[in-house]
């Protein structure tokens, strides 16, 4: 079963513009401790991806039926690839 966005939720969407984004984001800078080596992406990756299937809203997109016909749907997403999601900076 398709679960469809609230119409307060569609509106937001359908008032976002490239230079009024309405979308929130996550970044999370994890350092280890001095002296340690230095952390692996992998492991990260690999822990939150041993535990995406209790959340599955985080491996779906929103699809928009055209209009007037309704709000935005979510779906799973086929080529959702969690290396584009949890990925590895360098540097301070």
């Amino acid at each position: 079963m398709r679960t469809r966005l609230r119409p307060l939720d569609g509106s937001f969407l359908r008032v976002e513009t490239p230079n009024a984004p309405h979308a929130r984001g996550l970044e999370r800078a994890v350092r280890p401790p001095s002296g340690a080596p230095q952390a692996q992406c992998r492991v990260p990756r690999e822990s939150i991806g041993s535990r995406l299937h209790l959340a599955p809203r985080f491996r779906q997109r929103l699809a928009f039926p055209p209009p007037p016909f309704s709000e935005p749907f979510w779906v799973d997403d086929t080529s959702f690839d969690l290396s584009r999601h949890v990925i590895a900076l360098t540097g301070p």
